[in-house]
């Protein structure tokens, strides 16, 4: 059937992380060349917001567990210092996008606590639009025929 416009000046019609870039509700791009279905979000995620949803939709983590789980994720690629992760988790958290769960005693810290994270619902459905806009993204025959010719 017919997919239904996502409305509002965010994802779902919740306010979200794009609110501050399209304020003005509307219905959602398709990607030339993709099924009509295959709706995209007006804006994208920024690569180290993905990598932290992906990372948290696997298990609640803590912030130095989140640099770890990331830097295992991308092979190193995404290494992020601890401002600008509390940075991004401060934003997603705004958003959002993820929420904090209880502390947790850290034995190794003594009797300092931890924070740790985790995806909201909101967070899963963004995560899950925004792997299927690159998904769509990466079979467009303009790109394949562009990585092909380029990639090593």
């Amino acid at each position: 059937g017919e997919t239904e416009p996502i409305r509002g000046i965010g994802i779902y019609g919740e306010p979200g992380p794009c609110a501050d870039q399209f304020p003005v509700a509307g219905t959602p791009r398709t990607i030339a060349g993709a099924p009509p279905s295959d709706e995209v979000l007006k804006c994208a995620l920024k690569p180290v917001d993905l990598q932290l949803l992906l990372a948290l939709g696997e298990q609640e983590l803590h912030g130095y567990g989140l640099v770890q789980a990331i830097a295992e994720r991308t092979d190193g690629l995404v290494s992020l210092d601890p401002g600008n992760l509390y940075r991004v988790i401060k934003r997603l958290l705004a958003d959002g996008l993820v929420a904090e769960s209880a502390a947790r005693q850290a034995p190794e810290l003594g009797e300092e606590r931890r924070r740790y994270y985790r995806i909201t619902p909101l967070g899963g459905r963004v995560a899950g639009q925004e792997v299927r806009r690159l998904q769509a993204l990466v079979n467009l025959p303009s790109v394949r025929a562009l990585a092909a010719q380029y990639a090593p």
